[in-house]
């Protein structure tokens, strides 16, 4: 077993669409046929990196995304999160 610790950071774009509300909707507004936000952030987590054989494994990782955008998006403006995956991962070294 591996553990790891991972960050970095990106960018994220956040779309607002209105072609599939209704217009008694409280998020409907017609001037905002498309409205878009985007922010910069950071993402932290960590993880293990399981031997199932020699080059063989089991990944599970854990992030944080932490997203707020500067003006809301169907009135929400924190998207902040947690992402969990498990995923198979072949190791390119040899024990």
């Amino acid at each position: 077993m591996n553990p790891f610790i991972i960050g970095g950071g990106g960018v994220v774009w956040g779309r607002q669409n209105t072609d599939f509300v209704s217009s008694a909707d409280p998020f409907y507004n017609p001037d905002i046929v498309n409205k878009t936000e985007s922010d910069f952030i950071g993402v932290i987590g960590g993880g293990v990196d399981i031997a199932l054989a020699e080059q063989l494994g089991l990944n599970v990782t854990v992030k944080y995304h932490p997203i707020t955008f500067g003006n809301p998006l169907a009135g929400v403006d924190k998207y902040s999160g947690t992402a969990v995956s498990v995923g198979v991962a072949y190791f390119l070294h040899k024990k």
